[in-house]
């Protein structure tokens, strides 16, 4: 049934400040069109508490470091309320002409491939793990480039019984 005259499929901005239902309605509306939804920087958006963490569902990545803080505290609490959901990090591309906030947080995929099917699937399955690297190069661009390339990457990802298993390529 529409909405204030639109589709449901179509997001809107609510008028501040956003309750819970409110952010939960927005995640539904995403969820129904949507291949899959990551909560981007929960320390960084004004409003998000621990009560709100604590209920809001229906996203399958949070983002954990995008460059203000390592803290995974969001994350605990929407997992220690039973929302599972992979974590991400990722430099936001907010400065790239910044050696020091460029091509330090990322991920590394275990994806057979580049196609968006195989990238989907890898990260709905959590087949992937981010961490921080160092600024190589400190401002030399050259040697950052030939630093992060030479990064060992992901041949395997898994769990055997129970432990959990990461291959790298060396």
């Amino acid at each position: 049934k529409p909405v204030f005259g639109c589709s449901e499929t179509v997001p809107f901005d609510h008028l501040l400040p956003l309750t819970t239902s409110q952010k939960q309605f927005q995640l539904d509306i995403l969820g129904k069109d949507s291949d899959i939804i990551q909560l981007n920087h929960p320390s960084r958006t004004h409003g998000l508490s621990k009560s709100q963490m604590e209920k809001l569902e229906g996203y399958q990545i949070m983002e954990l470091d995008s460059g203000r803080t390592k803290e995974n505290l969001y994350w605990d609490w929407a997992l220690s309320a039973g929302h599972y959901s992979f974590a991400l990090a990722g430099d936001d591309l907010h400065y790239p002409d910044r050696s020091n906030r460029i091509a330090v947080r990322c991920s590394f995929l275990c994806c057979p491939s580049a196609g968006y099917s195989d990238i989907l699937e890898t990260l709905r399955d959590g087949c992937y793990y981010s961490m921080r690297i160092p600024d190589y190069g400190k401002g030399d661009w050259e040697t950052k480039y030939e630093r992060n390339r030479a990064v060992p990457h992901v041949t395997g990802i898994g769990l055997n019984r129970d432990t959990v298993f990461i291959y790298l390529s060396h």
